[in-house]
């Protein structure tokens, strides 16, 4: 993207894609986040792959669907300068009668209370398109050698890495020549690109169309999910919506029900696919990392929703909304803890797990001294952005005259 329109798309950069993301590098994650992976004294940490918002690809050749490549060309003024390779497929619907049956089910699940066969129909929908695709099992095949296996397996041209168990025995993982896959490749990668092309396509063709976007701002979001803050009328309660922040209502009102369910048209029309729906609604919104958050009410404090990532909020009542606070204004770490069950021998046994479930860890973006987020920018480090009281802006360097703000309203 030329840098030009960086600012444009500074608070919900468009490419989204795993990065290597160098974790223990003060310099990339910026002293925030090293200082707090520092308070917790986790492991020490090197490269790890984040799912991320990028202006640009990084300098590293990614794929996309040409849904989404067009959508990047056409609304984000992003710039093809090289390319690897093209493949061509055949567009097939043959999971077309799959979906709108199981969808169908889970309407009618819903209508009847069913709570177990909706979350059913929801699960084998959801995991049936990236099983396949993310599966790891897929690509690596994992076998346990002797010391002499293992030097033969490091002269096979399949050889991935291998790890030391004990004196005679090793752990080496190769790569399959072939595997199995039940689900169509083109298939899976297309539903997986095209989520993120609808997710972008409703912020950039319908949110910032018709709102006043000084009075919004995109807080957090995962795969199907995108949080506001929206400064509305004082008086109209959380339930307002963006009702209050229309400028373009002709607009709205023209493409609302593309998106939104109709009230009119009951459930159907709520769970339609590829249409949205309100989650979650509060007085306010702590962010502290990704998939670590509260919303609540200002007048009742056990309406509070909280999401730590990786733990229970039902076992950790410990954890309240002031735990979020406490993280932001003195840095304090709460821990949590984890149950499960393995089958050992023969024998089930139960173990507890105690983590750090809210640190403020958040290696996703740069994190800067006043806490705003900047994205990864192929090219500069933490070190390049200064904070001003307007925000943030990145130092003006002799050979690349750029200006990068983010607003702290």
């Amino acid at each position: 993207m030329p840098m030009k329109y960086a600012n444009e798309f500074i608070n919900m950069p468009p490419v989204f894609r795993n990065k290597i993301i160098n974790t223990a590098d003060r310099n990339i994650i910026g002293d925030v986040n090293y200082e707090q992976i520092k308070m917790v004294g986790g492991p020490k940490r090197g490269n790890e792959r984040k799912l991320t918002c990028l202006l640009d690809t990084c300098g590293e050749f990614v794929t996309f669907s040409n849904y989404y490549l067009f959508f990047l060309i056409d609304y984000c003024h992003l710039v093809i300068d090289e390319f690897a390779d093209v493949c061509v497929f055949t567009k097939t619907d043959c999971f077309n009668k799959f979906v709108t049956t199981f969808m169908t089910r889970r309407i009618a699940a819903m209508g009847a209370g069913n709570k177990g066969k909706k979350k059913y129909c929801k699960m084998v929908l959801n995991s049936s398109y990236g099983y396949d695709i993310k599966n790891n099992e897929n690509y690596s095949k994992v076998k346990l050698c002797t010391l002499e296996q293992s030097k033969r397996a490091h002269a096979q041209s399949n050889h991935l890495a291998t790890r030391k168990i004990n004196d005679d025995l090793y752990m080496v993982s190769c790569k399959p020549s072939v595997f199995k896959c039940d689900t169509c490749i083109q298939c899976g990668y297309a539903t997986l690109d095209n989520a993120k092309f609808a997710y972008l396509m409703f912020y950039y063709t319908f949110i910032t169309k018709c709102m006043d976007m000084s009075k919004i701002h995109a807080i957090e979001g995962d795969t199907d999910s995108l949080y506001f803050a929206i400064v509305g009328h004082p008086n109209a309660g959380p339930n307002q919506g963006f009702r209050h922040v229309i400028l373009n209502r002709g607009f709205y009102h023209q493409h609302v029900y593309e998106w939104f369910p109709d009230p009119y048209h009951g459930i159907a029309n709520e769970k339609k696919l590829g249409g949205l729906a309100i989650e979650n609604i509060g007085d306010y919104m702590i962010a502290i990392a990704p998939k670590n958050y509260t919303i609540g009410i200002k007048t009742d404090a056990n309406k509070a929703k909280r999401k730590m990532k990786g733990c229970s909020e039902g076992r950790n009542k410990q954890i309240t909304s002031q735990s979020y606070i406490d993280n932001i204004n003195k840095k304090t770490v709460t821990n949590a803890e984890n149950c499960g069950f393995r089958v050992k021998n023969g024998v089930v046994v139960k173990y507890t797990v105690n983590k750090a479930a809210i640190t403020g860890i958040h290696t996703k973006m740069i994190v800067l001294p006043n806490e705003s987020c900047a994205p990864y920018i192929h090219g500069l480090t933490a070190a390049d952005y200064r904070v001003t009281n307007y925000g943030v802006e990145q130092a003006l360097t002799a050979d690349r005259n750029l200006k990068v703000e983010l607003r702290e309203d």
